[in-house]
């Protein structure tokens, strides 16, 4: 039987959310960035270390503290985790104080702004070798390759004469704007190597790699909660990378938005993944970051993963030219047995890929995925590349674009399940409800579902009406053509009205549980996300 409650079940089992508890008494290292000295004792408030170079290079016992001061800012100096902790007694870094969270940031300020011509301001500026984002009262500029290219909104670094030179959106002085550039190289707060750790309350910002990192090296027993990354310039949480694996690494109510690669990337270990995390605008500048092929989505599950899961988080517009996504799971080497359940993810400017499926053994359900961009998008849901084995069970698609709800794309795509959805399509050009690309994908299983509003299915070679379809592909045989009646669809509220065709029109023997609010599903289940509860 499925249900979150047993996907919970894998954390203690694999240690991926332990129990951060230790017997002893244990020292806590206090940081302050405009009060401290790194002469100091640092084990209390008043004698607090200045510096996250002075944490690099201290060695701590596990059960033991590094405590940030809320509300202060530490730039261009990240902190490389030096010791481990234990199942019993892990390292924990948080904050401490009232106040904002303290921030990481990887860039400088750069001040001395003369006028070139026009709205073009420039400033001396030297870091060679540093990979440069610019940004304007902590909004990034677009990065040019020319002086000749500048417009509003964007800034040119000129490497060969030691000068940046920035457009502000607005075309005013940036004397009076706060201006910084990235400067440091690296992840702003790298866990590599490190085995119980836990990491709470600390936002990293515009470091040239991702925000919090666990690349090169193994880790494991890691959890990141109530954690922020934005504006890097790679990912905002990743343990991928290369090297040795990462297991039972997790973030948790954590929020990742601006990033230029991926929001979370998750991958090269085992039982890995995102519970209620938020992500937002993830991938969006491609040309941003030079050396390194940039990410495509909110949330990535790397094909080299096992028991990866991602559940009850929200994805926004996931940004990267027409190949973007909410949620990806990787092919190539392919991920085995992940699930997601309970997600909500949309797109709801960009118009892209709502979610891509290139699993061995996946599990989706009780997810709500919706493409709201008007005109000509993508579909809601991808399944490609030799996907083999995944299961799509009570979920919800709304689309509204010109465009298909799920996409199976490539004849190596085989045992696809895709039962008790509902799939509610609006009648505009060219969408269409399920595309099959090739009569060679075999084992298909796709029944139990409710479809409304275009009446246009593909299989292999032909557009098909949905009663034309259940013929013709051999599929669909106990499913509907019906308005779903949910409570509301302007607002998206998915919730079933009674009367819905969607009540009691489920497989009864999927094993899902419970529905996306935590509702026993009954002896008769309902199609979609959301059981039926009368009022």
């Amino acid at each position: 039987m499925f249900s979150v409650l047993r996907a919970y079940s894998r954390f203690p089992r694999t240690g991926a959310f332990p129990r951060h508890t230790s017997a002893a008494p244990s020292v806590t290292y206090y940081v302050d960035a405009t009060s401290g000295s790194d002469e100091a004792l640092g084990t209390s408030t008043g004698t607090a270390w200045k510096t996250l170079s002075k944490v690099n290079s201290s060695a701590f016992n596990p059960g033991e503290t590094i405590a940030l001061k809320a509300g202060e800012r530490w730039r261009n100096d990240p902190l490389v985790v030096p010791s481990s902790g234990t199942a019993a007694a892990p390292i924990t870094i948080t904050s401490y104080g009232a106040g904002a969270d303290p921030i990481l940031d990887g860039s400088v300020v750069v001040t001395g702004w003369t006028n070139d011509s026009a709205a073009i301001y420039k400033a001396a500026w030297t870091a060679a070798g540093a990979q440069r984002q610019v940004y304007v009262d902590d909004l990034r500029l677009t990065r040019v390759t020319a002086k000749a290219n500048l417009v509003a909104g964007s800034a040119y670094v000129d490497d060969a004469n030691d000068l940046v030179y920035v457009w502000c959106t607005d075309s005013a002085d940036p004397a009076a704007k706060s201006v910084t550039v990235s400067l440091n190289t690296g992840d702003g707060l790298d866990v590599n190597g490190k085995q119980w750790i836990a990491v709470s309350h600390v936002h990293v910002t515009k470091y040239g790699r991702s925000g919090f990192g666990i690349r090169t090296t193994g880790a494991a027993d890691v959890t990141f909660t109530s954690c922020t990354a934005d504006w890097n310039g790679l990912r905002g949480f990743d343990w991928g990378g290369t090297g040795t694996t990462k297991n039972r690494v997790g973030a948790v109510s954590c929020t990742s938005t601006e990033n230029l690669g991926e929001g979370f990337w998750i991958g090269l270990g085992d039982a890995n993944g995102c519970l209620r995390c938020y992500a937002y605008n993830n991938g969006r500048q491609s040309t941003q970051y030079t050396g390194v092929t940039l990410g495509e989505s909110n949330f990535t599950i790397h094909g080299t993963t096992t028991n990866a899961y991602l559940l009850y988080n929200h994805s926004v517009d996931g940004w990267y030219g027409t190949s973007s996504f909410g949620i990806e799971q990787e092919g190539g080497v392919f991920a085995t047995g992940a699930i997601i359940a309970c997600n909500l993810v949309e797109q709801i400017v960009c118009g892209h890929r709502v979610a891509d499926s290139q699993g061995h053994g996946s599990l989706w359900y009780n997810n709500i995925l919706v493409n709201m961009a008007a005109g000509d998008g993508q579909e809601v849901l991808r399944i490609w590349n030799q996907a083999d084995g995944d299961r799509f069970y009570f979920n919800t698609f709304r689309q509204t674009s010109n465009s298909k709800v799920i996409y199976l794309y490539t004849s190596g795509t085989k045992n696809i399940a895709i039962k008790n959805n509902v799939l509610y399509a609006d009648d505009v050009n060219n969408a269409e409800q399920i595309r099959v690309a090739s009569g060679t994908q075999t084992g298909l299983a796709i029944d139990r579902n409710v479809y409304y509003g275009k009446n246009t299915f593909y299989y292999v070679d032909a557009w098909k009406t949905f009663t034309d379809w259940q013929t013709y592909a051999s599929q669909d045989a106990n499913s509907a053509f019906d308005n779903p009646d949910f409570v509301n669809l302007t607002t998206r509220d998915f919730h079933l009205q009674a009367g819905s065709p969607c009540i009691g029109a489920g497989d009864t023997s999927l094993g899902v549980t419970t529905d996306y609010d935590g509702v026993a599903r009954g002896v008769a289940v309902d199609a979609g996300a959301f059981e039926y509860v009368a009022a």
